[in-house]
């Protein structure tokens, strides 16, 4: 399907993972390991008064060059 030059997929055919963020303990402390969470993304730009930290995060939440952040959690 093309409306407006764009064309309709399914999101199974362009992504290979979905997932939940990381369940770690946070701190407002400011560490070397950032962490995006609900309220820091808005209007397409981080609030960086508003992210939280972790002490000691997995690998396995390492962004990646083509990662996509969205949010499913109070979304229409």
């Amino acid at each position: 399907m093309s409306v407006d030059g764009w064309v309709g997929i399914e999101l199974k055919d362009v992504v290979s993972a979905v997932r939940n963020g990381t369940t770690a303990s946070q701190t407002t402390r400011p560490t070397a390991y950032p962490v995006s969470r609900i309220e820091t993304i808005a209007e397409g730009s981080i609030d960086w008064n508003r992210v939280g930290y972790l002490n000691a995060p997995a690998s396995s939440y390492d962004l990646q060059p083509g990662d996509v952040l969205y949010s499913h959690i109070n979304s229409l």
